[in-house]
């Protein structure tokens, strides 16, 4: 999607829209679909939020980063527990991103990780706090 479209584009729209061209492993595309859904009903405020959230992590990126594991932390960075759990839990990468799992111990299937897997993860982490502070950096 050419950046001039992206920058002025409803965030919303624009999340949908990418979201869904996208080819995703282990259905990341239908959960964050429903995960919008779910978000559409109960605060649509926070929907707009998290869609920004990932508009500006993906626009950060040089054009030889991947954008799925950024957009996917940044849809799911203001996600509860609750709605973590329900709609990312099964994707362990996005999972390990989300502030409101940042408790729990990382999925067992990134524990063996390589180095740049867990150092992508801790980038991602980083920008995602960085929206709490007022400044998101990639």
């Amino acid at each position: 999607m050419a950046d001039r479209e992206s920058k002025t584009a409803d965030p919303v729209v624009w999340a949908r829209r990418l979201n869904g061209t996208w080819l995703v492993h282990g259905g990341l595309d239908d959960d964050a679909e429903a995960y919008m859904d779910h978000l559409s009903a109960r605060d649509p405020a926070r929907l707009r939020e998290s869609c920004l959230r990932a508009r500006k992590l993906v626009e950060g990126l040089g054009p030889a980063e991947d954008p799925k594991p950024w957009f996917y932390g940044g849809l799911f960075s203001l996600a509860t527990a609750a709605e973590a759990r329900r709609f990312a839990a099964r994707h362990p990468f996005v999972a390990s991103v989300i502030p409101s799992l940042e408790r729990r111990p990382p999925p067992s299937r990134l524990r063996a990780a390589g180095e740049r897997t867990r150092k992508k993860i801790g980038r991602i982490k980083k920008a995602i706090a960085g929206f709490s502070r007022g400044r998101a950096r990639v």
